[in-house]
């Protein structure tokens, strides 16, 4: 097994506070180093339901196997040349520090375990329509929308954020019937873009 862990500093130590030991989350953040050690700093962190990452999990392998029949390799190297370590922390910040134990997976294992007609199987029972009755009972009319294409959830977006530059991420996700991390992901291609900026209280259009 490997050990990776969580860190916040200052304001980013709110961010845990709303979850409780035991909960599914996405992560959206940045990978540090301090003392040999490798991290993870949070951006953002978002629930999601079992039915959910179980869903992902298989897409994800699904895709593995993919690219493997394309012959990309997933060997790992223990040392990476041209990798450069980040600054250290300030140390006198308060550090509150989660950890997430992940299992070291043989990807030639996964390969021989996956099988395509097996994936569609599970695929199949943990359905789209399953994933949305989940989202619904524990969120209102919150839906999944993997066929709606990116640029349309971006454009959709983009139109609430010039409607409003002060509403909320939540909102926008109410709003749309869309994941917060869709929400998230849109708004983070618009930064990119440079059609908006993000600031403490909203938003501000920058076309």
């Amino acid at each position: 097994t490997a050990t990776t862990r969580l860190k916040a500093w200052s304001d980013k130590i709110e961010l845990l506070d709303k979850f409780k030991v035991g909960e599914i989350v996405d992560i959206i953040g940045r990978v540090g180093e301090f003392q040999d050690e490798i991290y993870i700093t949070p951006d953002n962190i978002i629930p999601v339901t079992p039915n959910y990452w179980l869903y992902r999990e298989l897409e994800l392998s699904k895709r593995i196997k993919e690219l493997m029949e394309r012959g990309l390799s997933f060997e790992y190297k223990d040392k990476i040349e041209s990798y450069i370590p980040q600054e250290a922390p300030v140390p006198h910040q308060a550090e509150e520090t989660y950890e997430a134990v992940t299992e070291e997976v043989n990807i030639s294992e996964v390969e021989e375990a996956l099988q395509e007609t097996e994936i569609e199987e599970l695929m199949e029972e943990v359905s789209e329509e399953a994933l949305t009755g989940e989202v619904k009972e524990e969120k209102g009319d919150m839906s999944f929308y993997d066929d709606v294409d990116e640029e349309e959830i971006k454009e959709s977006v983009y139109e609430l954020v010039k409607t409003d530059p002060k509403i909320s991420k939540s909102e926008i996700s109410n709003v749309l019937s869309i994941d917060e991390l869709d929400v998230e992901l849109a708004i983070k291609d618009l930064v990119d873009e440079g059609r908006i900026k993000s600031k403490e209280d909203g938003f501000e259009i920058s076309e």
